[in-house]
């Protein structure tokens, strides 16, 4: 499997106050052990280190405050590699990464990371300056059966303010995810929807909120693979609301209720390419209580998307045709 990714952020760093931290991701593979680093309100990432050789051992976040002082977040992967260093000065921010997936070992690890910084105030691309390639490009066909298809569309995220990462790393960086801030633009989500997982081969549904209140069930829509979601979110005061059907009408329907006291972990679940379309195959739900059936057809292409801990589900965004191509999700 090959797949490059890109994460677009357009950044100014003043002071985050009272701003909310959104969290989307991570991209990459199940593997290594859950990391998180959240720079602090006074805070700014002035610079990133990279350790690579043909894939990308490790990542870590210069952090700069006010008064000039910097520090090394803590290092997220192994000690293999050379390191590599990508400076961002006070009158820039960091404005973009491209993730390169690959297999190794029966499981996704990023082989390669291209970073890209802007000066504050600008978005133009005749002032974004790019990092060298660290660690390596992945451009190679996917062979499925029988049938040759190149990479799938990148992910466009187009985010506010980045403030840390969190993914996934042992000896190596197994994925990565973002935490930003609506503080640099405000709380619009139309700014803030990217997708996390599948590929970008369908339209954009909507998004479904879970602000005045939590996911409590889920209807999925399946045969062979993922046809179509439904949500539903319980308040507080004992109301609720469903959210539309996204997707297509095909496959049987089945529900998982989510029971007081539980909360979502993780959605875990594959992929697969039909037709030279990137679709979810399969998907299955992760609370602090249990673990739900597998709806639709298990790959070899697993994806898992981990909700931080401490954190709630914010939104849910699906991109479809007859069948559920993408699904983003966000925390908070």
């Amino acid at each position: 499997m090959r797949k490059s990714i890109f994460l677009f952020l357009f950044i100014v760093f003043p002071a985050v106050g009272f701003a909310k931290n959104y969290w989307q991701g991570p991209v990459g593979g199940t593997g290594g052990n859950y990391f998180q680093t959240v720079v602090a309100d006074h805070e700014r990432v002035c610079g990133v280190y990279i350790r690579h050789g043909s894939r990308i051992d490790a990542i870590q976040l210069k952090v700069c405050d006010k008064s000039g002082n910097s520090y090394r977040s803590q290092r997220f992967g192994g000690g293999g590699g050379s390191e590599s260093f990508f400076a961002i000065s006070s009158a820039e921010y960091l404005s973009g990464l491209k993730v390169y997936l690959g297999r190794r070992d029966g499981g996704e690890r990023i082989f390669g990371l291209q970073l890209e910084k802007n000066r504050i105030g600008s978005s133009s691309s005749s002032t974004r300056v790019t990092s060298p390639l660290y660690g390596t490009k992945t451009t190679k066909l996917l062979i499925q059966d029988g049938v040759s298809y190149q990479s799938i569309s990148p992910f466009d995220y187009s985010v506010p303010g980045i403030v840390g990462l969190f993914g996934r790393a042992n000896k190596e960086l197994d994925a990565v995810g973002l935490v930003f801030s609506d503080g640099q633009r405000g709380n619009d989500p139309d700014n803030l929807l990217r997708t996390a997982i599948g590929g970008k081969n369908g339209v954009y549904d909507d998004f479904f909120q879970f602000t005045d209140g939590n996911i409590c069930r889920f209807d999925v829509r399946h045969g062979s693979r993922i046809d179509g979601l439904r949500f539903k979110k319980c308040t507080d005061n004992g109301g609720s609301l469903y959210s539309p059907w996204y997707g297509g009408s095909g496959g049987s329907i089945s529900s998982f209720i989510l029971q007081d006291g539980e909360f979502l972990v993780a959605i875990r679940g594959s992929l697969v390419t039909r037709n030279g379309r990137v679709t979810l195959s399969s998907i299955y739900f992760v609370t602090n209580k249990r673990v739900s059936p597998i709806f639709g057809e298990t790959t070899s292409r697993e994806y898992k998307v981990e909700i931080p801990v401490g954190k709630a589900v914010y939104l849910l965004q699906v991109e479809s045709k007859d069948e559920i191509t993408s699904l983003g999700v966000w925390t908070l």
